[in-house]
């Protein structure tokens, strides 16, 4: 009997926290279409001899670490082969599309000025030059009053660009 075991692969949008991959499933792959093995495979006598979890929580892939040598099927009376397909946790970048950018206003006094930009997205507040870039911002050194447009782009964790208008 073969038995075709497959870690989970599973995926996550950064959020700052830890994520984890630890489950597997087992299948019975039949040799000889001909054969009917159907009840011949108890998922109960797989046994895993260590248990193998990824864990991420910056992005990127971590690997479980199945491998063949971790399992075993318990039944003498049954030869089996064992194949395994690892899993994974993938923490993709996440997406600057719901960000609040906001700058001190400034009261007019003739002079260019120059303001602090805050980006933050939910209750975290993204560091400029490790979350984000500025790439398009002359509010950060205005003269007039009114409304500028200041555009991020992100960096590490974060990906894409927006653009916000702020007083």
């Amino acid at each position: 009997m073969k038995i075709a075991v497959t870690g989970d692969n599973v995926n996550f949008a950064y959020d700052g926290s830890a994520h984890s991959a630890s489950s597997y499933s087992a299948t019975e792959v039949a040799y000889d279409t001909t054969v009917d093995i159907t009840g011949l495979f108890d998922v109960t006598k797989l046994v895993c001899k260590q248990t193998r979890a990824a864990t991420r929580t910056e992005i990127g892939t971590s690997n479980m670490g199945l491998s063949e040598a971790d399992f075993y099927y318990a039944d003498a009376n049954v030869n089996s082969i064992i194949t395994v397909t690892d899993g994974s946790v993938t923490v993709s970048a996440k997406t600057l599309d719901s960000v609040t950018i906001s700058a001190v206003n400034k009261t007019y006094n003739g002079q260019t000025q120059s303001t602090i930009v805050t980006v933050s997205t939910g209750d975290i507040n993204l560091v400029e030059g490790t979350d984000y870039k500025i790439v398009d911002g002359s509010v950060t050194s205005a003269k007039d009053a009114g409304t500028y447009s200041i555009t991020i782009q992100g960096m590490g964790n974060y990906d894409s660009t927006s653009t916000r208008s702020v007083d």
